[in-house]
């Protein structure tokens, strides 16, 4: 009687095993086939760093005063 239940719980394990084994091997097949984005091309612009003007405010501190923005190059 216990030689039939220590299989029984031997195929279990197996069976376990097993399914455990199949699982991993699906999950790193999914990953591998998933591309990788590229990375994003930074573009390179022939104008310079932007040159803010002092803030004009129109009320206390710049508060919602405005600027103006100047670049260099082309």
């Amino acid at each position: 009687m216990q030689a039939q239940q220590y299989q029984q719980q031997r195929r279990k394990f197996a069976a376990a095993f097993l399914a455990f084994i199949f699982i991993l091997a699906a999950v790193d097949t999914a990953e591998a086939g998933k591309k990788e984005k590229p990375e994003k091309k930074v573009k390179k612009s022939d104008c310079g760093e932007w040159q803010w003007s002092v803030c004009v405010p129109t009320s206390g501190d710049c508060g919602l005063g405005t600027r103006e923005g100047t670049r260099t190059g082309a």
